[in-house]
């Protein structure tokens, strides 16, 4: 993590000797950029990712498991709000194929692996990221919205 990822202005002095503090500095600002989003306070965001945190923080905090809200990145209020927005099909990033089940598909590929999917789901009420294959309705939504303009 760099000075800039860690929160940590140009030239800005470290006042300590190893990245827990660059960490926290990083958990800080993606609670923050999630607060916005949720309508939650950052103190509230995290809670709930520590709610269900299995490692220690500097391997669970990272890019790949809680990446910035963006393009790829929906976030719902519910599993069952992100059931109704994702649809049944999605594209599995490694054969192309349909597939009904979000996270695996039939070739045995998974959407968290290694080389997981760009796509990622937030839950608002659990605090919980899922990558998922490429949901085929957003691009339906995505071209419905651009015909709208």
């Amino acid at each position: 993590m760099n000075k800039r990822e860690s929160g940590l202005s140009k030239g800005e002095a470290r006042s300590c000797l190893h990245n827990y503090c660059d960490t926290y500095a990083w958990i800080v600002k993606r609670a923050e950029a999630y607060a916005r989003i949720t309508g939650e306070t950052p103190d509230q965001v995290i809670t709930k990712w520590e709610s269900h945190r299995e490692c220690d923080c500097m391997n669970c905090y990272q890019d790949y498991l809680l990446p910035l809200p963006g393009k790829k990145v929906r976030v719902y209020d519910s599993a069952d709000e992100a059931v109704k927005g994702m649809g049944n099909e999605f594209v599995c990033n490694s054969c192309g194929r349909v597939t009904h089940n979000a996270q695996v598909c039939e070739c045995g590929w998974s959407a968290c692996g290694l080389l997981q999917s760009k796509y990622v789901i937030y839950l608002k009420d659990t605090g919980e990221f899922y990558h998922v294959f490429h949901p085929k309705a957003w691009d339906v939504k995505k071209n419905e919205s651009e015909a709208g303009q």
